[in-house]
């Protein structure tokens, strides 16, 4: 009988993508003078980072579109993204806002934002999806998620009457005076239909989301950090990320802390610490 292998690798952060990891142990086990060839098959596998959208493009069907975001270190890059029947999307925080877009010398999660993710969810949305399906992981960024939030329209003032910086990163958490949501935000900019009263209205539907109204968002991770704390995202990740000393990390840390209360208040008594 025939044996039959399958293959399902997962990317190998820096160097090799889940496809070209297949595809490399495809070769090895149907290399000349291999004995007994087996019968192969690859599957592309992700934990919610790099190469989360590239192993659900066949399996559910979708079609890949691109948009122009920002990137992590603020310049403009295309991301892809998938929108697949019945108003699926499927993101991957990676193609925006991720950990291999920035060279090793400029890695500095007090320098990137994940802006880019969030104009992604806003352009998919803009296309007709409401079902969110969001791969987090592989990103080079230690901002919160409020990059991604301002990027789909939350609005941010900064302590002292500062200018609001356009790409929120790390190194700006600690200087957050407020967040609010936006009376309109970008997703529904320019288009015919809209939720009566906007998003101020949307906001004030139980389980509704304010930014992206009448959208569901699934988060794809394999980790349970909490936000913040000893095994919080920024003592555990940051380090890969380009934090490497520790003054960096507790000024990292505490803006997290800071932004924590700030979320708290921003929707009415959630914490998102734990």
């Amino acid at each position: 009988m025939r044996r039959r292998v399958l293959v399902c690798l997962d990317s190998f952060k820096g160097t090799l993508t889940a496809k070209h990891a297949n595809e490399a142990t495809r070769r090895g086990l149907t290399r000349d003078g291999a004995h007994d060839v087996p019968e192969i098959k690859c599957l592309q596998m992700s934990d919610g980072g790099e190469g989360w959208l590239d192993s659900l493009v066949g399996p559910l069907n979708l079609t890949v579109h691109r948009a122009e975001v920002t990137g992590p270190l603020q310049n403009k890059l295309q991301a892809e993204y998938g929108l697949g029947a019945d108003g699926l999307a499927v993101i991957e925080m990676a193609k925006a806002s991720g950990f291999e877009l920035v060279p090793d010398e400029d890695k500095n999660p007090m320098l990137t934002s994940s802006r880019g993710f969030g104009e992604v969810m806003v352009e998919a949305y803009r296309k007709g999806a409401r079902r969110f399906i969001v791969g987090v992981g592989g990103s080079a960024t230690n901002d919160g998620g409020i990059g991604a939030l301002q990027g789909m329209g939350l609005g941010v003032t900064m302590k002292d009457n500062k200018p609001t910086p356009p790409a929120i990163c790390g190194g700006h958490l600690a200087d957050i005076a407020s967040l609010e949501y936006p009376s309109c935000p970008p997703a529904l900019e320019g288009m015919q239909e809209r939720p009566a009263g906007g998003a101020a209205a949307a906001k004030r539907v139980p389980g509704d989301n304010p930014l992206l109204p009448g959208a569901t968002v699934d988060i794809a991770c394999d980790v349970r950090n909490p936000f913040v704390g000893p095994n919080g995202a920024t003592m555990v990740f940051s380090r890969q990320k380009g934090a490497d000393s520790e003054a960096m990390r507790e000024e990292l840390e505490r803006g997290m802390v800071h932004v924590a209360g700030l979320l708290r208040a921003l929707s009415g008594g959630t914490d998102v610490s734990e």
